[in-house]
């Protein structure tokens, strides 16, 4: 028997799926938890650390009223075998009900499998992680709990975003709900493989369920964690509670893939690309040698001359090798994950600031990105702007547009100079 009081407990499943007329969804929901789960449950039951993630999520999914009947699948894999837990891993769990995800399925069932994938190597990755970290003379959990604690922020151009050309609306869109397509943006389409390989939507997949892009801004920069002329130096600050919903790699997902020219690749890109690409290929076919994402870009745009963006995504699509992201992507409870990957400039400045947190300003050239699994409300989910003072101070109407959506939305705003990018310490 897996769990104590098991027959008792499916049957107050089975009960409670029956129909859920009304808000009798939450009631059960809640009632389930107050049964088995909470700590002084009456017949409570021991749970692995996925199978309770998993109910709460579902209460918290059926307070909000998002997808009732299709959360119930989760229910039925409960009593699954699996590592049990300890209860203590489990504080705070109340407050884990009563938060709204707001996210879809397939967004839930994204972060869940990637969680229950870093739970499974969970042993593996904390040994890697303490031997990297230690290079530095870092603990892993300093590590983590210096990347959990940074800022995450999603930079952009305050000129163009308050330039009132287009409504800001409610919330942030990502390229995909501004209308970008396969078919309209060939930038799409190295974006649509790296998404389809780190998370596996399958098939075609709705505009809203992909995630949103941010970065964790563990060197403290005062130009955000991505700040730069391509995405602009402005930048939101998100609530805490975002991470909670999100995933991360040690640097941009674009180059967290492996590649290998093998002769099944070779096959499946018969048709598929120029005759003459395929050739180029052919000829530095090498089954043995695995590329890194950066030199396999550029043996395939600097050194063949590949400028067609939808040619080198097919490429990419049918040389990766499979599973290489899954090592490099991890959840906010096993950040370990993605320790063993850093860089020694991304180890080397959080050393510096574990040394003095009064440090700012580290050059981490690779940011720790985050993907967003669901909505970025203004209104909910950004705390802070921090705005590039000569991005905007030229334009009055820009200046007035942001003050009414800071004032709208009830964000703090806060500015900053070029001279306060070169400052190595806090004031």
């Amino acid at each position: 028997m897996p769990f104590e009081n098991e027959n008792l407990f499916l049957a107050a499943i089975a009960k409670y799926k029956r129909g859920w007329p009304g808000d009798t969804n939450v009631e059960a929901a809640v009632r389930i938890y107050d049964t088995f789960i909470a700590p002084a449950a009456s017949n409570r039951i021991v749970l692995s650390v996925f199978e309770r993630s998993r109910i709460l999520s579902v209460i918290a999914r059926y307070k909000s009223e998002i997808h009732e009947r299709a959360s119930m699948g989760f229910l039925d894999r409960l009593t699954t075998q699996g590592p049990k837990a300890d209860p203590a891993c489990f504080d705070g769990v109340v407050k884990e009900v009563d938060r709204n995800l707001r996210m879809s399925a397939v967004q839930y069932a994204t972060l869940e499998m990637l969680r229950q994938n870093a739970h499974n190597r969970m042993v593996l990755d904390r040994q890697k992680a303490a031997l990297r970290a230690g290079t530095y003379g870092l603990t892993t959990d300093q590590v983590v709990e210096h990347v959990r604690g940074s800022d995450m922020t999603i930079n952009f151009d305050a000129s163009e975003f308050f330039s009132g050309k287009f409504d800001p609306g409610a919330r942030y869109l990502h390229m995909w709900e501004r209308g970008s397509t396969l078919e309209n943006n060939p930038y799409a389409a190295k974006r649509d493989v790296t998404e389809q390989a780190l998370f596996c939507y399958g098939g075609d997949v709705m505009p809203s369920d992909r995630p949103y892009y941010a970065g964790i801004n563990i060197g403290q920069r005062t130009k955000g964690a991505a700040g730069c002329s391509s995405y602009g130096f402005s930048y939101f600050i998100l609530a805490e509670a975002v991470k909670e919903r999100s995933t991360f790699t040690p640097s941009d997902s674009f180059n967290i893939s492996s590649y290998v020219i093998s002769d099944e690749a070779l096959r499946e890109l018969k048709g598929k690309i120029p005759d003459s690409v395929l050739a180029q290929l052919t000829a530095i076919k090498d089954p043995a040698r695995k590329y890194k994402a950066p030199d396999f870009e550029r043996v395939l745009m600097d050194e063949m001359g590949i400028k067609d963006i939808r040619v080198f995504a097919t490429i990419n699509q049918y040389t990766r090798k499979e599973g290489t992201e899954w090592k490099k992507i991890a959840t906010l409870d096993r950040m370990e994950r993605i320790v063993r990957w850093f860089s020694d400039q991304q180890l080397k400045a959080i050393s510096e600031i574990a040394r003095d947190p009064g440090n700012i300003n580290q050059p981490v050239a690779d940011y720790v990105e985050a993907q967003i699994h669901g909505a970025v409300n203004f209104s909910t989910d950004v705390q802070e702007m921090r705005i590039a003072r000569w991005e905007v101070e030229h334009d009055r109407n820009c200046v007035s547009n942001l003050q009414q959506f800071a004032t709208k939305h009830n964000i703090t705003v806060r500015y900053f100079s070029l001279d306060d990018l070169r400052q190595r310490q806090t004031a």
